[in-house]
């Protein structure tokens, strides 16, 4: 079985090279329908073009490294607008917009949470709400995203 920690670790000094972020990887499929997709990003957002070269640099090391038993597809691609926030890069490169958190309570149970990140620094994440300001470890939230404002 294929391990994302083994291929990140092969696409890393690429992104690096290129100072292209890793956002996510995703790998779901089995056997030849295996489908391995990978979302990047860069200052000033990235392009298709972009992507293309990046898809050909990773299907390079790849192939050399052979993580895969059989055929697989490789997409690489923005995480785009309505993009997961996961990491505390994520919130701070979006500070000032609103976003919504799904998060796990002291007592188990799941919470939302609507409002504008203010902070993000030290696994923490502070989100100015309806309710004042509040803070979350990054651990707490299950999940987050953007939400687009017209």
């Amino acid at each position: 079985m294929v391990k994302l920690e083994e291929i990140k670790s092969l696409i890393l000094p690429i992104l690096e090279r290129e100072n292209v972020e890793l956002v996510d990887m995703e790998l779901f499929g089995r056997g030849p329908r295996t489908i391995l997709r990978i979302y990047v990003h860069e200052e000033g957002g990235i392009g298709l073009d972009r992507c293309a070269y990046l898809s050909r640099q990773f299907s390079d090391i790849l192939d050399r490294k052979d993580p895969f038993s059989s055929r697989y597809t490789l997409q690489v691609s923005s995480p785009g607008v309505d993009r997961p926030l996961v990491s505390e890069r994520d919130f701070q490169r979006n500070t000032g917009r609103k976003v919504e958190v799904f998060y796990m309570e002291k007592d188990g149970t799941t919470s939302r949470l609507t409002g504008r990140v203010v902070s993000a620094f030290e696994n923490h994440i502070g989100m100015e709400t309806e309710q004042g300001e509040i803070r979350l470890n990054l651990e707490q939230i299950q999940k987050a995203k953007i939400i687009i404002e017209f």
